[in-house]
C-alpha cells in the first residue's frame, strides 16, 4: 500500500509542477511577431468552399462571396466584401454584376399612382415615421383610359418584405415583435427609459429606432443590435431604381420599383471600438474609419448601362496609422462584367463565370 501511495504521490507532484510550469510560461512579443507571420505565410486548405460558392437551401440559388480586404486591428475587423448571385439580373451594384456587401436594411419602395413621379409619395422613402410605423407595404391600384377596370397589385405582387443584410450572415426577414417574445436589450432612449425593440428576427437580432437620419433625409432611422452585442447605427437613407413589374395587360405600364437602404453609419462593439462609414449623395460606399486608425478608401469611375450614368468601383486604398497605403483596383470586361481584382498585397484574381 506504501508503495502504491508514493507511485499516486509522485504522479500528483508531477502533474501539479506540470501545471505550475504551463501557468507561468511566458512569452516575448518577438515570439508572437513570429507566430503570426508563420501563420500566414503557411498554405493551408482552402476549404470546402474554395470560392466562396454556396448553394440556398431555401431556393436553391448559386452564389459566390469573396472577401477582397480583411484587415485586422484593435476591434471590429475592417472588411470589403462583395457577391455574386446567379437568380440576380439587377447588373447595376457597386462592383456591376457583383454586389457590395454592407450592413443595411433593404425594402423595395412604390407610390401609389405606380409612376416614376417624385411629388407622389412614395412607400417608406416618404414616411418620417418609417421605423414607429413598421408595416406591410400598400396595395397599388392602377386605371387606364383604355380599360374600364383597374389593376390591382397587392403587396405580394410587387414588394418582398423588409431585410436585413449582414456581410458574411446573409439577409434575415424583419418582423413585428409578438407580445409573447420578451427578450430584448436593456439599453437607455434618448428622452430616458428603456428603448423599445419592437422589430426582431428569427435570430434574435433586435432593431430600436432613432430619431433621425445620419445624411438629413426627413424621417427615423434604424438601431440594430445583434444577439452579441454589437450596435449598427442603420440611419444613412438612400435608394436606387429597381426593376418595374407589370402584369401583361395592354394600356398598364406597371409599377414604377426602387430599392429603398437603411445604410450603416457607424458600427460598434462592446467595448466601444468602432467603424464609421461615409457615402456620396447617390449612397455609393466612400470610405470605411476604423477607431484604431485603420482606413479603407472606395474610388469609382462613370460607366453606362442600359442608358443610366453609373458608377463602379475602381480601386480600394487600405491605409492604417503604422503602415504605408495599399492600393487595390478593379477591371471590367467590354460587356461591364467584373473580371480581374489585384489586391492590395499583390495577389490577383480572374473572374470567368462564362456569361
Amino acid at each position: 500500500m506504501r508503495s502504491i501511495r508514493g507511485i499516486c504521490f509522485l504522479l500528483f507532484g508531477a502533474l501539479f509542477f506540470d501545471l505550475a510550469a504551463a501557468q507561468t510560461a511566458t512569452t516575448n512579443p518577438e515570439e508572437e511577431l513570429v507566430r503570426k507571420v508563420r501563420a500566414a505565410s503557411e498554405v493551408t486548405p482552402l476549404g470546402s468552399t474554395p470560392f466562396g460558392e454556396s448553394i440556398s437551401n431555401y431556393d436553391g440559388t448559386l452564389s459566390f462571396r469573396q472577401v477582397d480586404i480583411d484587415q485586422p486591428g484593435l476591434g471590429l475587423p475592417l472588411q470589403l466584401m462583395r457577391t455574386y448571385r446567379t437568380n440576380d439580373s439587377w447588373r447595376f451594384s457597386a462592383f456591376v454584376d457583383w454586389k457590395l456587401e454592407i450592413p443595411h436594411i433593404e425594402t423595395l419602395s412604390a407610390n401609389a399612382s405606380g409612376s416614376e413621379d417624385d411629388t407622389s409619395t412614395w412607400f417608406f422613402l416618404n414616411d418620417a415615421n418609417r421605423c414607429r410605423n413598421f408595416r406591410q407595404a400598400p396595395t397599388i391600384v392602377l386605371s387606364s383610359g383604355s380599360s374600364p377596370d383597374p389593376i390591382f397589385y397587392f403587396p405580394g405582387n410587387w414588394w418582398n418584405g423588409y431585410q436585413l443584410a449582414i456581410p458574411g450572415m446573409g439577409a434575415q426577414d424583419l418582423l413585428l415583435r409578438d407580445s409573447s417574445n420578451t427578450a430584448s436589450p436593456q439599453m437607455p432612449s434618448d428622452g430616458g427609459g428603456l428603448r423599445n425593440f419592437h422589430i426582431v428576427t428569427k435570430k434574435n437580432w433586435m432593431v430600436s429606432c432613432l430619431a433621425s437620419t445620419s445624411n438629413g433625409k426627413p424621417g427615423e432611422g434604424f438601431l440594430v443590435v445583434s444577439p452579441d452585442g454589437i450596435k449598427y447605427w442603420m440611419d444613412w437613407l438612400a435608394y436606387k431604381e429597381y426593376q418595374k413589374v407589370g402584369f401583361a395587360q395592354p394600356g398598364f405600364g406597371g409599377v414604377a420599383r426602387r430599392t429603398a437602404m437603411m445604410m450603416v453609419s457607424r458600427v460598434e462593439d462592446r467595448f466601444g471600438n468602432s467603424l464609421s462609414y461615409d457615402y456620396d449623395a447617390n449612397g455609393d460606399l466612400l470610405s470605411i474609419q476604423a477607431s484604431d486608425g485603420r482606413k479603407l478608401v472606395l474610388s469609382y469611375e462613370p460607366w453606362q448601362g442600359s442608358g443610366m450614368s453609373l458608377a463602379r468601383v475602381r480601386t480600394a486604398t487600405l491605409s492604417a496609422a503604422d503602415a504605408p497605403s495599399r492600393v487595390g483596383t478593379y477591371s471590367y470586361s467590354a460587356a461591364s462584367s467584373l473580371m480581374g481584382v489585384a489586391q492590395p498585397e499583390g495577389s490577383a484574381w480572374s473572374v470567368n463565370l462564362g456569361l
